[in-house]
């Protein structure tokens, strides 16, 4: 099977960003909670929410997400489904010069399997 251009390029991305795990997060919003986005689409969604966090649709986070930072160098946690977005989102910020952003690693999909705390739509 012939490799697909983004495979290489994605393999780039993962070098030059940082991830998160899922525990390192529920710890870190016990005591110092960091911006945490959520960048899936709206039908996503409807299986829930990471508690505290706030939705931009990927598409709109570059130009959307200094409206939420109280202070240029908070500390930002992009998720989406499963990883993949999100790490293309946190390349594309550090590349705008964010300095304390990171990807959350296995995106929703593995916070929920892990059994942390998933907010309803609505809640």
């Amino acid at each position: 099977m012939q490799q697909t251009k983004f495979e290489p390029y994605f393999k780039g991305v993962m070098q030059r960003i940082t991830e998160m795990s899922v525990s390192d997060l529920h710890q870190k919003m016990a005591y110092a909670p960091p911006l945490v986005i959520d960048i899936r689409e709206a039908e996503e969604c409807q299986y829930g929410v990471i508690p505290q966090s706030h939705w931009i649709r990927r598409g709109y986070l570059e130009f959307q997400l200094e409206n939420l930072l109280s202070e240029p160098q908070t500390e930002i946690v992009i998720y989406c489904g499963g990883g993949v977005r999100s790490a293309l989102a946190t390349d594309a910020l550090q590349n705008m010069g964010f300095k304390s952003v990171y990807s959350l690693q296995g995106g929703f999909k593995e916070w929920a399997e892990a059994g942390f705390d998933v907010q309803a739509i609505g809640e």
